[in-house]
This record gives C-alpha cells, sequence and structure tokens, in this order.
C-alpha cells in the first residue's frame, strides 16, 4: 500500500503557525504513513516501539515544521523525519542490548538507501557499522603517531611484517611486537568506550 501526503490540501503557512484544526488534519493524514515506515521490518521495532517513534516524529515534525519553507517537500521532510526518530530507536536498543558485531570500517550514511531499498538492505547492520567504524577512527587516532603508522601500514596498506620493517631500518620482531603493544593501546581504549 502507498502512503502520500496531499500537499494540496495542506495550509503549510497554517501548520507553522500552529493552527489546531489543520495540525490535526496534517497529523490524520501522516499517521497511516508515519506507522508504515516505523512498522518497516527491517527496523526490527516492537508494537511499543513502534508507538514511541510515531509520538517522537510529531514531535519533531512540531519544532521542525516551521523551517521548512517548501510545500513540495513536505512529504519527503516527513519521511525522513519519521526515518531518523526509527534510526535513534534502533541505536538506542543496541545500546540497551550491548549488541555487538564485528569491526569494519563503513563510510556509509544509513540514510543513503531510499525507504524502498531492497531486500539486503539492513538498517541494523548500517547503524552498527557506521558507529562502531566512528569509534575506531577515534581510538585509533588517539594513539602516538608511530602506532597509528603500524597499524594502518599492515592493517588498511596491507604491508607485510618484512616490508614494514625495511621501510623503517628495524627487525622484523621489533615490528610483530610493535604492532602488538599498539593493538592492545588500541583495544583498551574501545573497551574505556563500551
Amino acid at each position: 500500500m502507498v502512503y502520500y501526503l496531499d500537499v494540496a490540501r495542506l495550509d503549510l503557512a497554517a501548520l507553522q503557525a500552529g493552527d489546531p484544526a489543520v495540525w490535526r488534519g496534517f497529523l490524520e493524514q501522516c499517521d497511516p504513513l508515519l506507522h508504515a515506515i516505523a512498522s518497516w521490518p527491517k527496523w526490527q521495532l516492537d508494537a511499543h516501539a513502534r508507538e514511541e517513534v510515531v509520538q517522537a516524529t510529531r514531535v519533531s515534525l512540531a519544532q521542525s515544521l516551521p523551517s521548512l519553507t517548501c510545500p513540495a517537500a513536505l512529504p519527503a521532510f516527513v519521511r525522513r523525519v519519521c526515518a531518523l526518530r526509527c534510526i535513534d530507536a534502533v541505536r538506542r536498543r543496541i545500546r540497551e542490548q550491548a549488541v555487538f558485531t564485528r569491526w569494519e570500517c563503513a563510510e556509509t550514511d544509513p540514510l543513503t538507501p531510499e525507504l524502498a531499498a531492497s531486500a539486503t538492505y539492513d538498517p541494523v547492520r548500517e547503524i552498527l557499522l557506521s558507529e562502531r567504524a566512528t569509534a575506531l577512527r577515534l581510538a585509533l587516532s588517539s594513539l602516538d603517531d608511530p602506532c597509528q603508522r603500524a597499524v594502518r601500514a599492515f592493517y588498511v596498506e596491507g604491508c607485510s611484517y618484512k616490508d614494514m620493517a625495511e621501510q623503517q631500518g628495524v627487525t622484523i620482531n621489533t615490528i610483530g611486537s610493535r604492532l602488538s603493544r599498539c593493538l592492545e593501546k588500541l583495544r583498551e581504549r574501545l573497551q574505556k568506550k563500551n
């Protein structure tokens, strides 16, 4: 089923001014769309969380609609606000459950795909990857420069111990022990974050 907002029937100026009757009509029109977005199976939200998302979206819309200037952008604006509230709910659930996945560097924005994403798109996984990649980058940047270079050379650039030893003019054993110490420092910093 396709849900849409009839922008022609909405008085954006009255909506932004807070007219109660216009807001009631707007929310009646929006609610099926908000519930449909919050019910998307990939979010894995239970009924209570879905209702919280809808309520949070209504509040966010009331706070942010005054800044909207183009009535034609309203449907996309409503969908994006609702999707952002869904992502907030997923993040909250992940923090509460302390769900862990393997570390990966992900540079993607969880909202890049459209809401009608492919069957393989998993927003929970994308959020986890993005948050963990950010935590890893921050922890790595807090290491001293030799450790940063060693970790990047081995894990990002794919240099071997032998190549690294030749570049730095040290033995292979020195590279191995240095990398081991650096990884231990990185592990400690990441554990402090959790």
